[in-house]
């Protein structure tokens, strides 16, 4: 804990677990559920809590997930879980304003195949992430459940361990989309390692050494590289190829294997 946080988790948002901790550790402990399951059964049972809440809870109590701040997600369901932060690239020429600017990259991974799409942006504010989440999910053709982002200032109004308040628009698009906002632990940007990493590997394998003539152009070769060579690469994690995941989980999917 930093900066005087309370340790205890009796007060505010978890306060409706409190009684159902013997339960929930029965299901993940015994029952081996996953946490999604967890939250969806809370739910049916009138526990109104949102998925971040339950997750720090079970982490801090019942030692869900280990004892330290985890780097690399445990493995998830097909389409699960998406992670995205904002990444500084370097300097690109804008025809818009006759001089270099600094290019930002959105980077979007799945958790579970690592594929990724690389969004290219001159501005890091909520238009941009809106706009590049919405080129993800064309690109992955479908919607995570759950999209966990760095507190970031476009989407994040309010950092909390237990209940962060999310930007009202982005919260909206959220619903609109379907999927459920989860904001990494507070001063802990390692908790989503996974994308931590990938802004990096970005930035040395696809923007480095290399000349662009403006976004646009780089937004092109951004695609192809996701598709070409970071999708078809050995991970060096997963020691498998992102995209041939990808497609063989959705294949799982459809046909029940």
């Amino acid at each position: 804990m930093h900066g005087g946080e309370a340790k205890d988790p009796e007060l505010g948002a978890c306060a409706p677990l409190l009684p159902h901790r013997e339960l929930l550790s029965g299901w993940l402990e015994n029952d081996h559920l996953t946490l999604t399951k967890a939250h969806i059964k809370l739910g049916r049972m009138g526990v109104v809590v949102t998925y971040s809440t339950l997750y720090r809870y079970a982490r801090e109590q019942l030692g869900f997930g280990g004892q330290n701040v985890t780097v690399r997600m445990a493995d998830t369901e097909p389409g699960e879980v998406a992670q995205v932060d904002f990444g500084k690239m370097g300097l690109v020429f804008d025809p818009e304003v006759g001089r270099n600017r600094v290019l930002h990259a959105l980077v979007v991974t799945l958790i579970q195949s690592r594929y990724q799409y690389v969004y290219l942006t001159h501005r890091q504010d909520l238009n941009a992430l809106i706009t590049g989440m919405e080129e993800a999910w064309s690109f992955f053709s479908g919607v995570t459940r759950r999209l966990i982002l760095d507190n970031m200032k476009a989407a994040v109004v309010k950092a909390d361990r237990y209940e962060p308040v999310f930007n009202r628009t982005f919260q909206d698009y959220s619903q609109h989309r379907g999927f459920i906002i989860d904001s990494a632990v507070v001063r802990h940007p390692e908790g989503k390692g996974t994308v931590e990493n990938q802004v990096r590997y970005v930035r040395e394998n696809f923007f480095k050494g290399e000349e662009f003539n403006n976004r646009d152009h780089a937004q092109q070769e951004a695609e192809k590289w996701c598709r070409s060579f970071a999708g078809l690469r050995i991970h060096g994690t997963t020691r498998k190829r992102p995209f041939l995941v990808l497609c063989l989980l959705c294949l799982a999917t459809v046909t029940g294997f």
